[in-house]
């Protein structure tokens, strides 16, 4: 722990733990997420340590399924067959295996954190099922849904993240003199201070605009291309294809993977399967070709495949069937 971050307050360290376990709980209601953006803004120190938390986090992460640390955490601590099971822990001795595995636990330790500080630097992830929020230094937060990446990269003239992946809500802070810019497929994304989303799916990607006010450019480079958007719309691009015009936003609908929801209307159900296979790793498969183009309507939890599967067995008349890792979907004969 560093000298600066031993002086703070405790209760900001405490506190820093409470949200941090909180926000990456899975289980975030939108009034949470309001009194978290509220808490991370009112003090630097409260980004700061939150930020070290997760850094922390992810670095304990790696190091927890290192193939190293797996196999020392299953070797057994000592090697001496005859030692007896009634020996209380303060009489035993360490043997030379336990030593040399702790030697190695510590190197490997070291190697890690080592390994971590080369990384790319602004990288962030989610995997399955996983959403995080991201503080900036300039007090800008990404909300990063599941199964998604990004790259932040902040200079003296713009601050810059690429979305690799996925999907992420943007809550700029302003500053007139560097934009915020996000560059998602051949889009670029324009903005000084407002909130905003942008999803990328195989098909297209959205933009929709919750406050504020954003420039999109479907194409990057050509000024040509730009279309701005006012709060409450949405558009959609796809590389190298037409660009949308802005339509009115629904709102809940966009917003609903904040609280873990899936929120569909009148959704292709093809569609509507393969959002909810991106929160689980229980796959739903839908073996029914003559439902590929049938539509649903419905708010379900994310991550419950069980649930979902359930539901369409019943007002599809299909059959399901648990294969593996799979929930095969077919005709009911």
């Amino acid at each position: 722990m560093s000298r600066e971050r031993s002086n703070r307050p405790s209760n900001i360290v405490a506190e820093a733990a409470d949200w941090h376990t909180r926000m990456r709980s899975g289980e975030v209601l939108e009034i949470d997420a309001a009194r978290f953006r509220a808490w991370i803004g009112s003090h630097p120190e409260h980004r700061r340590e939150f930020k070290e938390m997760d850094a922390l986090w992810e670095e304990l992460g790696a190091l927890a399924h290192a193939p190293e640390v797996l196999r020392e955490r299953n070797r057994p601590w000592g090697d001496d067959a005859n030692e007896t099971t009634n020996l209380s822990m303060r009489e035993r001795r360490p043997t030379t295996t336990f030593k040399w595995a702790l030697a190695a636990s510590v190197l490997l330790v070291v190697t890690a954190i080592a390994w971590m500080s080369l990384r790319p630097s602004g990288y962030y992830t989610t995997g399955i099922g996983e959403q995080r929020v991201i503080p900036l230094e300039d007090g800008s937060i990404i909300t990063l849904n599941t199964s998604s990446e990004l790259r932040v990269n902040y200079s003296a003239a713009q601050r810059t993240v690429q979305l690799l992946s996925g999907q992420a809500n943007f809550e700029v802070a302003k500053d007139s003199r560097r934009p915020f810019i996000v560059r998602a497929g051949d889009g670029v994304v324009r903005a000084v201070g407002t909130i905003f989303d942008v999803n990328e799916t195989p098909n297209k990607i959205t933009v929709t605009l919750l406050e504020g006010s954003v420039a999109v450019f479907p194409v990057r480079g050509a000024a040509e291309s730009k279309v701005l958007l006012a709060a409450g719309e949405q558009l959609s691009y796809a590389n190298g294809a037409a660009v949308s015009r802005p339509v009115i936003a629904d709102i809940a609908r966009v917003s609903a993977w904040r609280t873990r929801k899936l929120d569909f209307s009148d959704t292709r159900l093809s569609e509507a399967i393969a959002e909810a296979n991106r929160y689980s790793k229980l796959k739903i498969e839908l073996q029914a070709p003559g439902l590929l183009n049938a539509k649903i309507s419905g708010t379900f939890e994310a991550g419950k495949s069980e649930a979902l599967a359930e539901g369409l067995e019943t007002y599809f008349h299909l059959r399901a069937a648990r294969e593996g890792d799979r929930i095969v979907l077919r005709p009911d004969p």
